[in-house]
């Protein structure tokens, strides 16, 4: 773990895209570096589920300001979940997969706590990022403080 940066939240984001059975955060870093210019991936974290496996994959370093939120970039890691939850709501595997992240991140970085959890769309009105069909914001808090 590295602490090298003030990490005070989460922001989290959903891929707005299908999840696909194959490496879709593959797809998306190379969409961040190839076609945006970036150095790596925006985010720090991805979910995606791979056959059928919620499989997270450790993005941007963590030492790495993040590459996902205008103006949180250097004290929020970016947690990003494949799929489009405008159209669906993340299934409970999903879920659980966040939830358990989330809590391992606050417990790996004392400053992020529950209410240190942001949505995207927060940030970017424009947005609906992490997707209109993901649990409320006061119903995710709830879920990172209970487990």
């Amino acid at each position: 773990m590295d602490n090298s940066l003030p990490w005070s939240a989460i922001v989290w984001h959903h891929s707005a895209t299908k999840d696909g059975q194959e490496n879709d955060y593959a797809a998306i870093r190379r969409y961040h570096m190839e076609v945006k210019g970036w150095r790596e991936i925006g985010y720090h974290y991805l979910l995606e589920r791979i056959n059928g496996v919620i499989v997270t994959h450790i993005g941007r370093p963590l030492h790495w300001e993040g590459g996902h939120t205008v103006g949180w970039n250097k004290i929020a890691l970016g947690v990003c979940l494949v799929g489009n939850f405008d159209l669906a709501p993340p299934d409970k595997d999903m879920l659980y997969a966040a939830v358990k992240l989330g809590r391992q991140i606050m417990a790996d970085f004392p400053a992020i706590t529950v209410n240190r959890n942001f949505y995207h769309h927060q940030f970017k009105a424009d947005y609906s990022c992490p997707g209109k069909l993901f649990p409320d914001l006061s119903d995710f808090r709830a879920r990172l403080a209970n487990g």
